[in-house]
């Protein structure tokens, strides 16, 4: 009878603690993925402010700069591209061209006399470094939220919860690729002169 008694007991802990390892899963899983949610959530409004500094910024330079018109049509198309919140792979693209386009306009006007005095411009430039920075530290905060959910759903214990509750892979928001990618496209071509 003992013996019975001693293997009930085993049989039920092992249950319990089968039970209790892939509650512990979840619960892990879950939390990493609100973290994603809620990082996500404040990288878009960030990268929309970003995006909302464009028509300003846009209306300088066709004033003060009119040959840029087609890098203000440029940034235009990456407003349009970031704001239609993709995948964050496709952000982090939009988010590179958008940037730089407003960088290349940004570097203009400073060296515009007229624009470089201009109380509303200085409003401007300092707002977009500003802005900036928030979207890299807010691109950070996702990346290491999405790295940390990624590592979970990876152990062997989480595929239940992963296939079961929809937990999927998250993409990183990886701007610095991205931006690499940008420069090569975006890079100036210098053509010699015959003669």
């Amino acid at each position: 009878m003992s013996r019975y008694v001693v293997t009930i007991v085993l049989v039920c802990a092992v249950v319990l603690g089968g039970l209790f390892t892939f509650a512990s899963a979840y619960s892990t899983c879950s939390d990493r993925h609100t973290d994603v949610t809620r990082a996500e959530t404040r990288l878009l409004r960030e990268c929309d402010l970003l995006a909302d500094m464009t028509p300003r910024i846009a209306a300088l330079t066709l004033r003060y700069a009119p040959q840029l018109g087609g890098i203000v049509h440029t940034a235009e198309l990456a407003r349009v591209r970031l704001n239609e919140h993709r995948s964050p792979a496709d952000m982090a693209r939009a988010y590179s061209y958008l940037q730089r386009m407003l960088q290349l306009m940004i570097d203009t006007l400073d060296e515009h006399p007229r624009s470089a005095k201009l109380p509303a411009y200085t409003d401007v430039r300092v707002a977009f470094a500003e802005q900036k920075r928030k979207v890299a530290q807010v691109v950070d905060q996702y990346n290491e939220a999405a790295i940390l959910l990624n590592a979970a759903l990876a152990h062997p214990t989480s595929t239940l919860w992963r296939d079961v509750m929809g937990f999927g892979v998250v993409e990183l928001f990886d701007a610095r690729a991205a931006s690499n990618a940008v420069k090569r496209v975006a890079a100036p071509v210098r053509v010699r002169g015959s003669g």
